[in-house]
């Protein structure tokens, strides 16, 4: 199983990475919405996530 990354330690360290991952679109998204946006009142602007 620990070749095949299927065991508890490699499912515990997908879970964390996860969720670190979530965290910061999260994070990313909420700033946007709440400090960025559109200054015209433009109803299509769209929040996107970039991450690298």
């Amino acid at each position: 199983m620990g070749s095949a990354g299927t065991d508890m330690i490699h499912h515990l360290d997908f879970l964390k990475q996860a969720e670190v991952y979530r965290r910061a679109f999260i994070k990313t998204l909420n700033d946007k919405h709440a400090y960025g946006g559109s200054k015209t009142g433009e109803w299509e602007w769209k929040a996107y996530f970039l991450y690298s």
